[in-house]
């Protein structure tokens, strides 16, 4: 995650991994000519690092027993595009495939490789999800502003700000959704109850906003800028289809990237099928991985 300041900027840019390898030779012709790597520089001589890399994925190949060399294997995963093609190209290369090619219960398609030295490389990509061509689902994504205004006026709703008055409100409406759905119980073990809801609402680092229709709150998201998190987001059954859920997304978004925040994130359910991955991926987030209680992290990165 990457806030900045006007004073100091901070960016992380890019990670490269460093493998120890029984035979740095050996394994360099492993990983190009196997792997589709390229040898971008090699230290020392004779060598004791190389470095290979393909598109923006660099990893320093170590001759094992020298200084500064890791001990052990190692893991390395990998976000790719066209995972399926370099599959493929990898088991025509006779690559040694530990974990074939998948859809995985946390989003991605992935596969994994084992080099001559055991560590482990995966390489995947986000499942690509299937759209709904009803009339309905389309205009719910959509991101063009005035549109969303529309939508929210059609049907009675009002964006505000939530208040302690809301509370109950929102916890109805919690309770009420079918997907990513917990009661009341398994809201506390997760540290989310009335009083902790009340405690935020009244930091100035956290912001919750809803969305009236008629009188009634029928929908909430919840923002922590010190976190630079989506904490929550969620529409009442009875009100999907409206709108709703894009409009509280982007006054999340904007309260964010307004901290200061370059890269902001959220979690929801790893489930390919559920509604919300399509609302995030079409407002411009990327799914990342694995996230906790078995969930999955999507991100997203401020407009250039």
């Amino acid at each position: 995650m990457t806030v900045s300041s006007s004073a100091n900027p901070i960016s992380l840019d890019r990670v490269f991994p460093i493998l120890a390898v029984a035979d740095l030779a050996a394994a360099v012709v492993y990983y190009t000519d196997v792997l589709g790597f390229h040898e971008a520089w090699r230290w020392g001589d004779p060598p004791a690092r190389v470095g290979v890399a393909r598109d923006r994925v660099e990893l320093q190949l170590v001759q094992a027993g020298t200084p500064g060399a890791p001990v052990g294997d190692a893991v390395v995963y990998c976000h790719v595009r066209g995972v399926d093609a370099l599959y493929a190209e990898c088991t025509t290369r006779g690559a040694d495939i530990c974990m074939p090619l998948a859809d995985r219960g946390f989003g991605l398609r992935d596969f994994r490789v084992r080099d001559l030295d055991g560590n482990i490389l995966g390489f995947g990509e986000p499942i690509t999800l299937t759209r709904s061509s009803s009339k309905s689902e389309d205009t719910m994504t959509r991101r063009d502003g005035e549109n969303l205004s529309e939508m929210l006026n059609q049907h009675g709703g009002a964006l505000r700000v939530a208040t302690a008055a809301d509370i109950p409100a929102i916890f109805a409406v919690r309770t009420s959704v079918r997907e990513n759905h917990l009661d009341l119980d398994g809201l506390a073990e997760r540290g989310v109850t009335p009083a902790s809801v009340a405690g935020m609402l009244d930091e100035a680092q956290a912001r919750t906003w809803v969305v009236e229709e008629r009188g009634e709150v029928v929908a909430f998201s919840v923002a922590n800028a010190q976190a630079g998190t989506v904490f929550a987001l969620f529409v009442h059954p009875k009100a999907e289809g409206r709108g709703y859920g894009p409009a509280l997304l982007r006054a999340a978004e904007e309260w964010l990237f307004a901290a200061g925040w370059e890269v902001i994130w959220l979690n929801t359910g790893q489930e390919p099928h559920l509604r919300a991955h399509r609302v995030y991926r079409t407002a411009g987030w990327e799914l990342v991985g694995p996230a906790d209680h078995g969930d999955v992290r999507y991100e997203k990165r401020r407009a250039t």
